[in-house]
């Protein structure tokens, strides 16, 4: 029983008759009574109830953030979860939220939402500790604590090719074969405009290219064995040093004339899209990142995770772009051998510190370095 000394929060409600409450308190309360047993009521003859404190908080993780589960790289003030309040006076009472721990301030209310107050580091403390109060209308409370924890952004390391530099395979890439299909991911940001630059080809005649020509635009080439263009993608936007970092996605199967290129997450226009049921002429005796074979046409720009495979990937699955790209756009850790994404390793892998970026960290054999890589200013990760 509940005595008259006691400090609780008392809430008046009428009730007919005199004595003896009618049914039963608002929303499951107890009625209050004195040590004696009997009802307690106040000058207006309104019985009075001991409302209910708040039992619990749902804190319901928006998608994205699963358990707390935070990416470095998520903006201050996103909204990470929802609150909401377990309480027996519910409908009829209202709670606000406050948080009496929160450790480096990293967390902030809006309403009924938790949000990113501070930015993340993972490398500097992967969990914060925290702690919601509920409080209702009547001052009562319910505490719930909690951990944000800081999840690791893979970071690409970009190397700058000052258009002195290649990577040079003067032989087949190891277990390649001439074939209709293939898969190559770049990140790419020139350093010139107007003048022509390859990222990847396989012979002085271009039975493979990867370039990015004088009109600045992305122009992707594979030809037969008798040189006949059978694929090929040139771009109607271009690409220019100002506008920084670019992811380069494309996949073709050419058994059923497939094939798509993704520019940032992006299917861009194509002012010309060729794709020929024919086999591509992969083994011509050379592989070069950078330069033709001839050292024509070399790379001034950056560069970072260039993966190349003989596999096809269908592209319009967001889910299979996701494999090379993520939803925010930026880089996803491919593996230590590139593996990651289809499970095995491709042909040719460049990732890394510069040191040993232009080591093949695929299967199809190693490159000779001509000139110096250096650090790039930036990364497609920034």
């Amino acid at each position: 029983m509940l005595g008259l000394g006691l400090s609780i929060p008392q809430v008046a409600v009428r009730r007919p008759g005199a004595g003896v409450p009618v049914g039963d308190p608002p929303l499951g309360n107890s009625w209050v009574v004195d040590e004696n047993g009997n009802y307690i009521w106040d000058a207006n003859h309104d019985f009075i109830y001991a409302p209910s404190a708040p039992t619990a908080i749902t804190i319901t993780w928006l998608g994205g953030f699963t358990g707390g589960n935070i990416p470095e790289d998520t903006a201050t003030s996103t909204n990470l979860a929802t609150l909401s309040t377990a309480d027996d006076d519910l409908p009829n009472d209202s709670h606000t939220y406050t948080l009496t721990v929160n450790e480096d301030s990293k967390l902030g209310i809006s309403g009924a939402n938790l949000q990113l107050a501070a930015s993340l580091d993972f490398a500097t403390e992967a969990a914060h500790d925290f702690t919601i109060r509920t409080t209702d209308a009547e001052s009562l409370t319910f505490d719930q604590a909690g951990t944000l924890t800081v999840t690791d952004v893979y970071d690409a390391h970009a190397v700058n090719f000052d258009g002195n530099d290649d990577l040079e395979r003067g032989a087949d890439l190891t277990g390649i074969a001439d074939g209709k299909t293939g898969t190559v991911s770049l990140w790419f940001k020139t350093g010139t405009d107007g003048v022509s630059k390859n990222i990847i080809a396989t012979s002085a005649t271009s039975r493979f290219l990867v370039n990015i020509d004088a009109s600045n635009k992305i122009n992707m080439i594979a030809r037969n064995a008798a040189g006949t263009i059978i694929l090929r993608f040139v771009t109607t936007p271009t690409y220019l040093a100002a506008s920084g970092w670019h992811h380069l996605l494309a996949s073709w199967d050419l058994a059923t004339t497939t094939g798509q290129l993704y520019v940032t997450d992006v299917a861009p226009a194509l002012g010309t899209n060729t794709r020929t049921n024919d086999t591509i002429d992969y083994t011509e005796g050379a592989f070069v990142i950078g330069a033709t074979p001839a050292a024509v046409g070399r790379y001034n720009g950056d560069l970072a995770d260039l993966w190349f495979h003989t596999s096809h990937i269908d592209l319009s699955v967001e889910a299979n772009r996701r494999l090379f790209i993520s939803a925010a756009g930026k880089p996803v850790n491919l593996g230590a051998d590139g593996s990651t994404p289809l499970g095995v390793q491709p042909l040719v892998f460049l990732s890394g510190a510069t040191a040993s970026w232009h080591t093949n960290k695929g299967t199809g054999g190693g490159f000779t370095l001509t000139g110096a890589l250096a650090d790039a200013s930036s990364s497609p990760s920034d």
